[in-house]
């Protein structure tokens, strides 16, 4: 078992595990992850998507890309309009986002 914040990994070639480094978090905020699921680490904004900003991690010298909490009219999709039926039902308005 692996303190708290710390990463429990198997050890390559053995049945034993590794307690590794401690796992940064964003200190407010969500991480943005990649396609892979690992946290997007950065040197500036530039490096992160929509709606994120590289900030300091609760680990040292750890940039995170971090939701801002905050977001912008660019920073979501336009409203798409579907119909979901065929007749006399009312038009719905699915908000992606």
């Amino acid at each position: 078992m692996c303190p708290n914040g710390q990463a429990c990994l198997p050890k390559l070639g053995s049945d034993r595990f590794l307690c590794c480094s401690n796992i940064p978090q964003c200190s407010s905020g969500t991480a943005e992850k990649d396609f892979s699921g690992k946290m997007t680490r950065c040197t500036s904004t530039d490096d992160c998507g929509r709606g994120y900003l590289c900030s300091p991690s609760d680990v040292n010298g750890v940039q995170l890309c971090c939701s801002s909490g905050v977001r912008s009219m660019k920073d979501m999709a336009p409203p798409h309009k579907t119909n979901v039926a065929d007749g006399e039902e009312d038009e719905w308005v699915v908000i992606e986002g």
